[in-house]
């Protein structure tokens, strides 16, 4: 009964002790941040006075102050904490690591705010290093703590055989350990109930971050802001806040210290620059994956559509479907400001199968709003080399094209890069795979940089798409006239059909419309801009 008024006691001072220390600062949010408090010395714990306390608290506090930020804290033992804020009702978590199973659902600071120090502690009478001497000894962890688990599973790797006893907290963990209900256990370092105790190993498990649900997105960015603007200062208070709780008080000469100095400054050079090379890119990378997985599933991607007219008859023959994003600030935005991040992060596989299934889904739609449009029109979506190329992306499309029951010769795939001799062999196996089930193949930007006559040869496409070079200018150079004849006069040979991009005059639509190819079609701003799904039915073809 009375550890039950103790308990009640302290959670009792401990809310008093909340609720002021949120009220730091003007709240620019309208919200107060639901924060876990969990125990753990020296970064959270509860003081004598009773209220939070902590190298994180001290952290949170700061950032809290500076930003105007109100937040209170939620009492929870560390796992049920990261479960609470996947969940959504928590809404930050500080002091926590990167796992791959918590990037999917949680959001992170890119800046770190520390690395923890772990000791392996243990009643028993082990010198350090030896932790074989813990073969067969109950040894206390935490259940889903990855600074805990890592501990377990690199005994493991060393052939050390434990007895694991869950517990809920390090703070469980130590009071099992002193009650010697377990033979070893770890806990953070710098924490004054252990200083009796027999540490056998130290290290670190990484850095720790602030942590959010997908929710809160914005305050993580700016808690990243003022890291990044505390990191410039002369007199960096975060670094301020880790001496006050983690500084080493020596009893060595100057000679000495600047040694030990000189090789930790080299540690922590070399750390950072780990981290800035090979970790942050990765983690920047799959954050930004992850937006674009969003975006995605959230429709903020669009197709619009531009007309492919065939203008001796006035009717369309096909539609380019183009990439857009609706952006919440910008509106609609073109390819050229997004396509790069799609690219560099290894998301293009991701975004074309996403383009074929749109084109598909809204084929239909295409087809019902203007009695302008060709009983056999076709939809045609841009491809790279690299995907034509790529097994796995072509089984893909295969499998969402015979799904879709969509028939054959409706879904044209655009090769938008230039198509190189030494590329025909590699690219003919998928070509006529691909075209075995039904769809037509074109070849972007033909005759400029290293496109090659062979192609027209070896390759087995449906149709060739012309250069803008060949358009731009073509009413003054007899020479541009006479190649789209001399090509024209070939896709008639091969039974194939041309068109040219970037028609923007009369005079240009006309002088095509002179060439004796019934095949000769026209693609540009003459006809139309690309359009939205909804916009289709407005388009209106003259002569």
């Amino acid at each position: 009964m009375n550890k039950l008024l103790k308990r009640i006691f302290t959670i009792i001072i401990f809310i008093s002790c909340i609720i002021p220390s949120n009220v730091c600062a003007d709240n620019k949010y309208n919200k107060v941040f639901k924060v876990g408090f969990y125990e753990y010395k020296p970064y959270y714990f509860i003081n004598k006075e009773g209220c939070p306390d902590g190298y994180y608290h001290d952290v949170l506090e700061l950032l809290a102050k500076d930003l105007g930020i109100k937040f209170e804290y939620v009492d929870y033992e560390l796992p049920q904490s990261i479960k609470k804020l996947e969940s959504g009702e928590l809404d930050l978590l500080v002091g926590i690591r990167h796992s791959e199973e918590r990037e999917s659902k949680l959001i992170y600071t890119n800046h770190y705010i520390g690395t923890e120090t772990y000791g392996v502690y243990t009643n028993k009478d082990i010198l350090y290093g030896e932790l074989e001497e813990l073969e067969g000894l109950d040894f206390a962890f935490i259940e889903q703590e990855l600074n805990s688990e890592w501990m377990l599973k690199f005994l493991e790797k060393k052939g050390i055989n434990i007895v694991p006893i869950k517990s809920n907290s390090y703070e469980e963990s130590i009071k099992l350990l002193s009650e010697k209900k377990v033979d070893a256990t770890v806990a953070a370092i710098k924490n004054d109930e252990l200083e009796n105790k027999n540490k056998i190993y130290e290290y670190s498990a990484g850095p720790v971050y602030i942590a959010g649900n997908k929710k809160n997105a914005y305050v993580i960015d700016k808690f990243d802001e003022m890291l990044e603007k505390y990191s410039k200062l002369n007199k960096n208070p975060i670094k301020d806040i880790q001496n006050q709780y983690f500084a080493k008080k020596s009893n060595l000469n100057s000679k000495e210290t600047k040694i030990i100095l000189n090789i930790s400054l080299l540690i922590a050079a070399i750390y950072i620059f780990i981290m800035y090379v090979y970790i942050h890119p990765k983690i920047k990378k799959k954050r930004i994956k992850i937006n674009i997985k969003e975006r995605m599933n959230n429709n903020e991607y669009l197709l619009f559509y531009q007309p492919i007219v065939n203008p001796k008859k006035n009717d369309i023959v096909g539609f380019e479907a183009l990439l857009r994003l609706k952006d919440k600030k910008l509106g609609i935005v073109p390819p050229y400001l997004f396509i790069k991040e799609i690219e560099e992060n290894d998301m293009l596989f991701d975004i074309s199968i996403w383009a074929l299934k749109r084109a598909i889904k809204e084929y239909d739609i295409v087809k019902k709003t203007n009695n302008i449009i060709n009983d056999n029109f076709y939809i045609s979506i841009n491809v790279s080399l690299k995907e034509i190329e790529n097994e796995k992306f072509i089984n893909e499309i295969i499998k969402c094209i015979l799904d879709s029951k969509i028939g054959n010769n409706k879904i044209c795939l655009e090769i938008i890069e230039k198509v190189g001799i030494n590329d025909l062999e590699k690219i003919q196996k998928s070509i006529k795979e691909l075209k075995e089930v039904g769809f037509m193949i074109a070849i972007d930007d033909f005759g400029v940089e290293y496109s090659n006559l062979d192609i027209l040869e070896k390759l087995d496409f449906d149709i060739i798409k012309l250069d803008k070079y060949f358009i731009d200018d073509m009413e003054g150079s007899e020479v541009r006239k006479l190649i789209m004849n001399f090509l024209s006069q070939l896709t008639i040979i091969k039974g194939k059909t041309i068109i040219a991009e970037g028609v923007e005059k009369i005079s240009q639509r006309d002088a095509i419309k002179k060439i004796k190819n019934d095949k000769f079609y026209i693609q540009g701003y003459i006809y139309s801009k690309p359009v939205s799904i909804d916009d289709i039915q407005d388009i209106k073809i003259n002569n």
